[in-house]
């Protein structure tokens, strides 16, 4: 699963993200987890997520930061390049 949490986006914005994505169960877990844990900045990238988990583990994981990255290599150029962190 793959959210793409565009800069700016509002707390609520970013809860029915990942509950639409099925990260969370519902929009109300991501922000009482948030309510719990105010103070922590939430980061824009994209995350990958290999199953729904705790809305507190999501809520760390954006908090950090902790973007998916994505390795490309071009064969004919020889070089290779870095999407996310």
């Amino acid at each position: 699963m793959f959210v793409d949490i565009p800069r700016g986006a509002s707390t609520g914005a970013i809860a029915r993200m990942l509950a639409e994505a099925g990260v969370v169960r519902s929009p109300w877990d991501f922000l009482l987890a948030r309510v719990a844990r105010r103070g922590r900045t939430l980061q824009a990238g994209e995350y990958r997520f290999e199953r729904p988990a705790s809305a507190l583990e999501v809520l760390g994981r954006i908090a950090r930061g902790d973007v998916s990255t994505t390795i490309w290599w071009r064969p004919r150029a020889g070089t290779c390049s870095t999407r996310g962190r």
